[in-house]
């Protein structure tokens, strides 16, 4: 895979319920399998929660970005600044620096 086939685009605010999902879903896909149900719906809801996440991106100290591939999106951690794709129900890991 060849950086020029990837594009990076900062996040705003307007996407907000994108972001939401994805990270909602990533999330899920890679700790929900180890967690009590409710206890992973109450921090889905605390960390992942509009209005901290519309706080978060309001913030000039965090920036949120969408990588994209053709079509497929990916999404970058702000925190780990790893890539996360799913293929076939498996989470893989891509470090940034793998695209540059």
């Amino acid at each position: 895979m060849s950086a020029k086939n990837v594009i990076f685009e900062k996040l705003s605010p307007k996407e907000l319920q994108e972001l939401k999902e994805l990270s909602r879903k990533t999330f899920t896909d890679a700790f929900g399998a180890d967690n009590n149900p409710d206890d992973l719906e109450a921090y889905l809801n605390s960390a992942f929660g509009e209005e901290n996440l519309r706080l978060e991106l309001l913030n000039p100290l965090s920036e949120f970005y969408f990588a994209k591939l053709k079509v497929r999106l990916w999404v970058i951690s702000r925190s780990t600044w790893e890539m996360h794709k799913q293929i076939s129900g498996r989470k893989t890991r891509w470090n940034l620096s793998e695209f540059m």
